[in-house]
């Protein structure tokens, strides 16, 4: 296993690096990107035959999913310019960036899930409440 050097990530010389030579890290890089096509996948696949879940859920999931699918291709094709050694598509902050839009989109879309699952479950309680305590409000008069 490939040992990783976070020494120089905040080095902009080794991050703006026009013509960086392939390594044993950017393999590993791969491995993670094709995890995450694979479970990207998977997911659009479970989504289509999901009958649990709502249609907010739904496309919650779906847009996590197309933006995720972006993303992941377009960090194994900034992978496939540095094998080729394109100058300047192949800089590490552009894949660095590739990788950290994952992470965030991965966040925000777990912030969004859970979000809407609580408003779900307090509109629930709500409308039990009001059905609960229907017997002791007051009636309407007939004149």
């Amino acid at each position: 296993m490939p040992q990783v050097n976070f020494s120089n990530i905040f080095n902009p010389g080794y991050l703006f690096d026009p013509a960086p030579a392939f390594s044993q890290n950017v393999s590993m890089v791969f491995n993670v990107l094709v995890v995450f096509l694979l479970l990207n996948i998977l997911v659009y696949f479970l989504i289509k035959r999901a009958k649990f879940l709502a249609g907010v859920q739904k496309v919650i999931i779906r847009s996590w999913a197309r933006i995720n699918l972006i993303l992941t291709l377009t960090g194994i094709v900034l992978i496939f310019f540095r094998s080729q050694g394109f100058r300047f598509l192949s800089m590490r902050v552009l894949l660095l960036a590739a990788l950290l839009a994952i992470v965030i989109n991965l966040s925000f879309w777990l912030v969004k899930l859970v979000r809407k699952k609580v408003v779900q479950n307090v509109q629930a309680d709500s409308a039990e409440s009001v059905s609960k305590y229907q017997d002791y409000l007051p009636k309407k008069r007939k004149k």
